[in-house]
């Protein structure tokens, strides 16, 4: 079992459930802890208690704006490293779409680790 630091958490925000089904996961076969909320008051609770290092998000959660819940939301993880799904993305093709994820998660970890 690979051993996880905060740098490898990740929290997953979106309503793409294809990406990463929740049994084997490339995510979890690359070493990543992945927690996934599909609501914003679920993923505030998530990031507040998890403090992930990355945070993924659907482009769609990534606008949404103007309720109590969501500003809070983006505040704090506007100070974590995030990654923003382009628009489509669960059109993509599952494997490419899936190791497009894994690297940017992982650029973002290795920054974070040279820091």
């Amino acid at each position: 079992m690979p051993r996880h630091s905060k740098i490898d958490e990740v929290l997953r925000v979106t309503k793409l459930r294809t990406v990463f089904p929740p049994s084997q996961t490339e995510a979890g076969a690359a070493g990543y802890r992945v927690l996934s909320a599909h609501s914003l008051p679920d993923a505030l609770i998530l990031l507040v208690a998890t403090k992930p290092a990355v945070v993924v998000l659907s482009d769609e959660l990534h606008a949404v704006r103007g309720t109590r819940t969501a500003e809070e939301f983006h505040r704090l993880a506007a100070t974590r490293a995030v990654v923003t799904l382009p628009p489509g993305f669960s059109a993509f093709e599952l494997g490419e779409a899936a190791q497009d994820v894994l690297h940017a998660v992982g650029s973002h970890s290795r920054r974070l680790t040279e820091s």
